[in-house]
């Protein structure tokens, strides 16, 4: 799907994000990673992705990356979304901290670097049906915003 050292750099993903990725695969890695970009319907993924791609590139894009993951957990927090269950109240505190992870990754520190490791385990952790649903549906209402505005820094 990728080059050597993107591949190094998806290996550094949660597992649950890299599986969203690798699916897309082919001969031509652009347009497998393209692919990728385009049709990955996790906002979370996405997210890890233009953080890891943005250490690559010059700093204005990890601000454009921090600034992507504000405007996403804005998005779930809007008062139009107020979740009328227990169930859709956890699920959008969850989405919003795992929003939130990819950012660790533009801080270089060594301490940093193990919270990452630390934070994004949860994200392989099952769920239960009900909190899953309603957290996909969360996810759904985002996905498109994120793939958009970083779709230049990740795969152009």
């Amino acid at each position: 799907m990728v080059t050597e050292t993107e591949y190094a750099l998806l290996q550094r993903m949660p597992s649950a994000c890299r599986h969203a990725f690798e699916s897309f695969d082919g001969p031509d890695k652009k347009l497998a990673l393209r692919q990728g970009w385009d049709h990955c319907q996790d906002a979370v993924a996405l997210l890890w992705f233009a953080a890891l791609r943005a250490r690559q590139r010059h700093a204005g894009s990890e601000l454009r990356v921090i600034e992507e993951i504000e405007r996403a957990k804005a998005r779930v927090l809007e008062p139009v979304n107020e979740p009328q269950s227990e169930t859709a109240q956890k699920a959008q505190d969850l989405l919003v901290k795992h929003l939130g992870q990819p950012a660790a990754l533009i801080d270089d520190s060594p301490a940093r670097s193990e919270q990452v490791r630390a934070r994004s385990s949860d994200l392989d952790d099952a769920m239960p049906r009900e909190l899953w649903l309603e957290y996909a549906r969360r996810m759904g209402d985002i996905v498109e915003g994120v793939r958009i505005n970083l779709r230049d820094l990740t795969v152009e």
